[in-house]
Order: structure tokens, then C-alpha cells, then sequence
């Protein structure tokens, strides 16, 4: 995380237009309608309540989504929330929080990881990872230290509402409605609805009836 500013310059209010070059001399952009930045962005902030395409890597402090948003190279922040449409190639963030649809096409490397509504990842690395769906989701691997999946409170359609996954694994997992081919953890919760194929434990398991495992298999010692 070595590219970030850190220095207090002028803000920048983009309204339209395409952008081939931001100047240096701004410290934080603020997005308000339909832009196009066609180079890199290096910024403290980069808050975004319009439309953004950026066709280059991004490297900020914090980045705001309150629109909608299209990475279409590599972000890397230090904090990212979300509350609107994000879509990325890739990305490097230390925290990152999502309330709305996140889309990433390949590998999302985080430390802390909260998303409460709907995802769509290629491959999730991270320390925390909370999530709490509002409809289908698809992550194709996750893997995490403490992994937590659950729906929103809405009591409304949960048949539409699950994680579907080919790998997710973990020190400590506690999954629900989730269909996944492989789990494999050290501690390992399923919990109402689930649909697993295969899972790996260590120390221990705990399967609710409504879910259905068909294959369980202990790891000993070291084992991956």
C-alpha cells in the first residue's frame, strides 16, 4: 500500500466529461455525474455520487460509491464503501464495507470484509469476511480466516437468498444458506438450508437438519 498520497490539497468537483489526465495538485475528486477518467488515479479520496468509468488502475486512501461505479482495471485502497453499484476487475483493500451489488471479476485481497446485500466475486481472499445476503449471491472461492454467512432480516423471499460457491475455506466457518461443492475448516458451523458436498474439519462440525452434507471427511494434524 506504498502508492497512496498523503498530503491536504484543493477538491475536485467533476460534473461530465472525459478526463485524460488528473493534475496532481488535487488531493480528493468528487464525482457528481457522468464521467470517464481515462488514465491512473492516484488520490487521498475519491467519493463518487454520479456515474464513474475509470479504464485504468486506481490507487486512493478511501473510496465512496454512493452511484454507480466501473473499475476496469486494478483498485487498490485503503478503505472502500460501497452503498451503490461497484463493479472492479481486481483489488487490494484493507477494509472494505458494501451495502448495495459489488462485482469483482478476479481476486478481492482484504483484510476486513462486511457486505450486507448482493455479490458477485471471482476469488475473495481475507482475514474478516461477514456477509449478510438480500438475494443470490456467487463467490467462486473464498478464503478467510473467520467466515460468516447469513441472510438480511427481511423475512421476505429467502428461497432467492443463498451464497453459492465451488471452495470456501477457513480457520472458523459458519455458513447458511449456502451451496457449496468444497468446505473445509478447523471449526466449522452449517447452518439451516445449506447444500455441501464435501466437507473438511480439524477440531469440530455441527451440521443443522435442514441442511444436507454429502461427504465428511476429518483432516488430520497439519492437512490441507
Amino acid at each position: 500500500m506504498s502508492g497512496f498520497k498523503n498530503r491536504k490539497l484543493p477538491i475536485w468537483t467533476v460534473t461530465t466529461g472525459t478526463i485524460q489526465a488528473i493534475d496532481n495538485a488535487y488531493d480528493t475528486i468528487k464525482v457528481r455525474g457522468a464521467v470517464t477518467f481515462k488514465n491512473s488515479v492516484n488520490l487521498n479520496n475519491l467519493f463518487i455520487i454520479g456515474q464513474l468509468v475509470c479504464h485504468s488502475d486506481v490507487v486512493v486512501g478511501l473510496l465512496k460509491n454512493r452511484g454507480v461505479c466501473f473499475l476496469k482495471d486494478k483498485l487498490e485502497a485503503r478503505r472502500l464503501v460501497n452503498t451503490g453499484h461497484l463493479s472492479i476487475k481486481e483489488a487490494q483493500v484493507v477494509e472494505l464495507e458494501s451495502f448495495g451489488y459489488i462485482k469483482v471479476k478476479g481476486l478481492l485481497q482484504t483484510d476486513q470484509f462486511q457486505a450486507k446485500g448482493v455479490m458477485s466475486i471471482g476469488e475473495l481472499h481475507g482475514n474478516h469476511i461477514e456477509i449478510l445476503m438480500s438475494g443470490k449471491c456467487k463467490i467462486e472461492r473464498l478464503i478467510g480466516k473467520e467466515v460468516f454467512v447469513n441472510l438480511t432480516k427481511n423475512p421476505f423471499s429467502l428461497t432467492s437468498k443463498k451464497l453459492i460457491s465451488k471452495d470456501i475455506t477457513g480457520k472458523n466457518l459458519s455458513l447458511t444458506f449456502t451451496e457449496a461443492e468444497c468446505v473445509k475448516g478447523d471449526y466449522v458451523t452449517i447452518g439451516p438450508y445449506c447444500v455441501i458436498n464435501t466437507l473438511y474439519y480439524k477440531d469440530y462440525y455441527k451440521i443443522d437438519p435442514t441442511s444436507k452434507v454429502e461427504h465428511i471427511i476429518y483432516l488430520e494434524g497439519d492437512e490441507e
